[in-house]
């Protein structure tokens, strides 16, 4: 935002975004192959340890006045890459180390708590940002990698998720996971307008709350928390909805009722200001949080529950690549 400046800060966030998840969608279909290399757990670990070094380098750049925006739009291209691998183990490894009766539990189970890390990292991280720039939180950043790729590197073998035998061919792999499961076709297709038309919420909060001149200084903070509080709900509306309905109906009702909810937030915005304003905008972005990852959750597991165990790796790639090249378009949409 600060780069890109007041007046097209909005611009230069999703365009960033969008080299970000373009080379992560350029480089998803390597990540069996380079599994069958070096092994799954390997693949992640290393993964984790390369981006926590982009995210330092920086933080570092900052520090020293040289960010700017070629630089970011360069960071953009290699987390991109190392992203991939993150992007597609890591539900893979929420259901090694969090269980559950399928995919959707599992999943809505790493929303429960990655929505309270975001509540305090969106907190923490707009006050040092107010406080003294972007620096600090993009070191701290870094450093929050290092735990869960030493937990992930001390794992035993047994728990590493499986592979096809098949995956290092990977187009060929990739055509016949989707040509053989129609579950996975309607994740892709459910995901992929989701992704287009509200998952930019999310990621756009700075620019958009920027545009909001009642809205304090730490309030993109402030929403982004509200929409992590709304995550730890994740798993207690997934699993009642689960029992009722399906997996693509559940994920088709809960990114509905958050559709529903962003037309709610545009009409507030021309009725409230000042601190009615942020509470409204809090209360909404919470229940928007809710119907968002549990529409993920579920969308997750109407396309891996419908696998073998050992082709979830291609299966979460397949999910993954379209949700990639699905996710410049929105996010260029909501920045224009």
């Amino acid at each position: 935002q600060a780069a890109g400046g007041q007046s097209s800060g909005g611009v230069t966030t999703a365009i960033l975004l969008s080299i970000i998840a373009l080379t992560t969608g350029g480089f998803v279909p390597l990540v069996p192959r380079v599994c069958h290399r070096f092994g799954v757990r390997r693949t992640y670990v290393v993964a984790m340890l390369m981006t926590a070094c982009v995210w330092a380098a920086l933080g570092v750049l900052e520090f020293a006045g040289l960010v700017s925006v070629t630089i970011l739009y360069l960071s953009g291209i290699v987390l991109g890459g190392v992203m991939a691998a993150t992007t597609v183990l890591k539900p893979l490894y929420s259901r090694v180390f969090l269980g559950g009766a399928g995919m959707s539990v599992s999943y809505a189970r790493q929303s429960f708590i990655s929505g309270f890390a975001w509540v305090v990292g969106a907190l923490i991280g707009g006050v040092l940002i107010a406080q003294f720039g972007p620096g600090w939180p993009l070191v701290v950043n870094a450093v929050l990698f290092l735990p869960l790729a030493y937990t992930v590197g001390r794992s035993s073998t047994g728990d590493e998720p499986k592979l096809e035998e098949r995956g290092h061919r990977m187009k060929g792999a990739l055509r016949a996971c989707v040509r053989d499961h129609p579950a996975i076709r309607d994740a892709m297709l459910v995901g992929s307008c989701a992704i287009l038309l509200v998952g930019p919420m999310s990621s756009m909060v700075v620019p958009l709350v920027d545009s909001l001149e009642s809205f304090p200084a730490a309030g993109a903070g402030l929403l982004m928390a509200a929409i992590g509080l709304g995550r730890v709900g994740t798993p207690a509306v997934v699993s009642r909805m689960g029992r009722r309905m399906t997996p693509i109906a559940g994920a088709m009702l809960a990114y509905g009722l958050s559709g529903a909810l962003l037309i709610v937030l545009a009409v507030s915005s021309m009725v409230f200001t000042g601190v009615a304003e942020v509470v409204v905008w809090c209360m909404l972005a919470a229940a928007f949080g809710v119907g968002r990852f549990s529409g993920r959750a579920f969308v997750v597991g109407a396309g891996l529950d419908s696998v073998n165990e050992d082709e979830r790796v291609v299966a979460m790639t397949s999910l993954i690549l379209v949700a990639l090249l699905t996710t410049p378009l929105g996010l260029l949409l909501w920045g224009v």
